[in-house]
């Protein structure tokens, strides 16, 4: 299978060892180790799609709309304006799952890592982890209250290297 080129990176403030344990530093946007499509774009399952879909289609109307857009990419970044949503839409008033999967299956972005992506917007602060508090606030701000204990559990299933917060490569370990 085809991987995406490796572009000159941000450089992430952080060592990792890689298998034979000499030390490299991770970069922040190497996308060399991320599947690629056709086009040579990131390649995206149909299963990550219809789960992002769901996400965004806060309503559950079937149907992405500037509300919906703005709504949830809101909590990813706190930056985006109303026109960078409806340039998403393309013109359109809405985006079906139709429209999403046929827009995603033969995009060619080939220097964004999707994993960096969702990971800094966990990270806002940059810091190169995610802890307890940061994971208690992203779920407060999605609408789910939940208990200590049932975040204490999902830090710790998610620390794969059990330092009590979640690094990039233990995000990516997780998802993949």
């Amino acid at each position: 299978m085809d991987r995406a080129t490796k572009n000159t990176p941000t450089q992430l403030s952080k060592k990792a060892k890689s298998k034979n344990g000499i030390s490299k530093t991770t970069t922040k946007n190497d996308v060399s180790q991320v599947p690629t499509n056709a086009k040579g774009g990131i390649q995206i399952s149909e299963q990550e799609i219809e789960e992002a879909f769901r996400f965004f289609d806060g309503d559950g109307s079937g149907k992405l709309t500037i509300d919906d857009l703005t709504s949830r990419l809101s909590l990813l970044s706190e930056n985006i304006t109303a026109k960078e949503v409806q340039v998403m839409l393309n013109g359109k008033e809405g985006l079906t799952l139709t429209d999403v999967k046929d827009i995603m299956k033969e995009n060619e972005m080939k220097t964004v890592d999707p994993w960096v992506e969702v990971f800094e917007a966990l990270d806002p602060d940059g810091n190169g982890y995610v802890d307890t508090e940061c994971v208690r606030q992203k779920f407060l701000d999605l609408g789910f209250g939940m208990k200590d204990e049932e975040i204490d559990i999902l830090v710790s299933c998610a620390d794969c290297d059990k330092d009590g917060k979640i690094s990039l490569d233990d995000f990516r370990k997780m998802l993949t």
